[in-house]
């Protein structure tokens, strides 16, 4: 497996203005709600989430809000790129 770096927006480098501008408390409560409805449950105590291409990190907030014990966030410009000839040498 290969992991190379393309050029693009650095994640942390405006992260705070652009979360700040974009992470409402109103859109905060839409998420939480669209996360209770997706997932079929009002609280997520004791879950595990991963939100990759989190952008403004919008939905983990929510899942913490809603009780998840465990984030894991991912954004940014990695390209993986398998050599091998099956999917499962990812």
């Amino acid at each position: 497996m290969q992991t190379t770096q393309t050029p693009g927006f650095d994640f942390g480098a405006n992260w705070q203005a652009f979360s700040e501008a974009l992470v409402t408390e109103e859109r905060l409560v839409a998420a939480m709600q669209s996360l209770q409805r997706l997932l079929a449950r009002d609280r997520l105590d004791g879950a595990s989430f991963l939100d990759i291409g989190c952008g403004s990190g919008l939905f983990a907030i929510a899942a913490h809000c809603l009780g998840a014990d465990s984030l894991v966030l991912r954004n940014g410009d990695l390209i993986y790129e398998s050599t091998g000839t099956s999917a499962n040498s990812l």
